[in-house]
């Protein structure tokens, strides 16, 4: 597996594949450990708080992760915010069923805040992770994922793009070249792409009314929150890995196990949150209101990449369309590049691999494209005219064969020989 690396540095993972998960799961921990220490006042029991305060700070500082700095600076504010609110209330409170709480207390927890915000600084400075905050790559090209994910959506705004499939399609038809993603860098714009808008208003409904209905519980609130940030600047809820138990995402079982851990915790956390919720007719309107604005935004802001049908890519609206069939030597960016190059404007193409029946779809194709390998599936095309794309040496053409494209310095002349009376080109 590649290593995550800043500067010559390897960035830590903690079991995790990528550092930005392992950040994401340490800011969600810290504020139960903020909430132990305002419970907690023997003075053991306060410096073992502070010390796996302390360990978890430099644990997330050697993730080197942007945005785990930026969500737990968050964190801290929110907290303290939240934390004194809910004791003024309860201070307040006529029923007198929980202890007052002096100002004092609340001084305290701003101090106790801004002194952990100097302890956060210094470890951050110390390990140099502020220098990672610069305009960089990595973050310009999220913001091209980001717009190529929201094109992707508004093309496919009912049932989504298949699991797995919003990276890959991104990719090949609306990213630059030097830019590869397996995902769209945010787990709820690629749940949206990934399963459509149905599930991306509950989804965020859900978010809308936890947040809404939970400031009563400061620790679950703010780990919510940030888990909430963390997953807009980062796939912490990685779908695709998430749904393989038998691969787990072609990545260690520790890894799985730990993401399993983060989405569960923050499911968790979404019951306990909304549940007050639910009860109330304002808080309702809210949350639905509020998805459904937000996906419908998306929806209109301009389709330009291809729409997915039941596994399928289907580019251009003409009627002279082919089907395209790619062998494992050519991923959909190279099949695309060549189609668009050689004035393939419409057709259809598999995302993966071709588990259905194609009838339906061979009816309103005029053509088959066979790219490498697949020259073996001319037998799932019968009676189209066929175009070859760098087929093996020892293929065999049928008497349907209309061209073949070779790469121009690849030792193809046995294919010449053998293609009959069919047009040889070369690219």
């Amino acid at each position: 597996m590649m290593e995550f690396t800043y500067d010559g540095i390897v960035r830590c993972g903690f079991g995790f594949y990528n550092p930005n998960h392992a950040a994401a799961f340490i800011c969600a921990l810290m504020p139960f450990l903020w909430t132990a220490w305002c419970r907690w006042t023997h003075g053991a029991a306060r410096t073992a708080t502070a010390g796996l305060t302390l360990l978890l700070c430099i644990g997330l500082a050697l993730t080197f992760s942007r945005t785990g700095v930026v969500v737990l600076l968050l964190e801290i504010v929110l907290f303290v915010f939240i934390h004194n609110r809910n004791h003024r209330a309860r201070r307040d409170s006529p029923s007198g069923t929980v202890l007052p709480v002096s100002p004092e207390s609340n001084r305290l927890s701003r101090r106790v805040c801004l002194g952990f915000i100097a302890v956060c600084v210094i470890v951050f400075a110390l390990t140099g992770v502020f220098s990672r905050f610069t305009l960089d790559r990595a973050v310009t090209n999220r913001i091209d994922i980001w717009k190529a994910g929201v094109a992707l959506f508004a093309s496919n705004p009912w049932q989504g793009v298949g699991l797995g499939n919003s990276g890959l399609l991104a990719t090949a038809y609306l990213l630059r070249d030097g830019i590869e993603c397996r995902t769209l860098v945010n787990s709820h714009l690629t749940l949206l792409v990934e399963f459509g808008a149905v599930v991306g208003v509950v989804w965020f409904g859900v978010i809308v009314m936890a947040l809404m209905s939970g400031r009563r519980y400061p620790a679950r609130y703010v780990s919510f929150a940030g888990l909430c940030i963390s997953a807009f600047s980062a796939s912490i809820f990685d779908w695709d890995l998430l749904m393989d138990f038998d691969e787990f995402g072609s990545m260690t079982v520790v890894n799985f196990a730990l993401s399993w851990c983060v989405f569960l915790l923050f499911i968790a956390l979404t019951m306990i949150l909304g549940r007050g919720g639910w009860k109330r007719p304002k808080h309702h309107l809210a949350a639905w209101s509020s998805s459904i604005l937000l996906v419908l935004g998306l929806a209109v802001c301009g389709g330009t990449a291809p729409r997915v049908e039941k596994g399928w890519i289907r580019v251009g609206r003409d009627g002279n369309r082919s089907i395209v069939l790619r062998g494992d030597s050519f991923g959909i960016k190279d099949a695309a590049v060549f189609l668009q190059a050689h004035g393939y404007e419409s057709y259809v193409m598999p995302v993966r691999g071709l588990d259905e029946d194609m009838s339906d779809l061979l009816a309103e194709c005029n053509r088959a494209v066979l790219f490498g390998e697949a020259h073996e599936l001319d037998v799932r095309v019968p009676e189209l005219p066929l175009v070859y794309v760098s087929p093996p040496e020892w293929s065999d053409f049928p008497e349907r064969t209309e061209k073949i494209f070779l790469k121009r310095f690849a030792d193809s002349d046995s294919i010449a020989l053998n293609a009959g009376k069919a047009q040889v080109e070369y690219y």
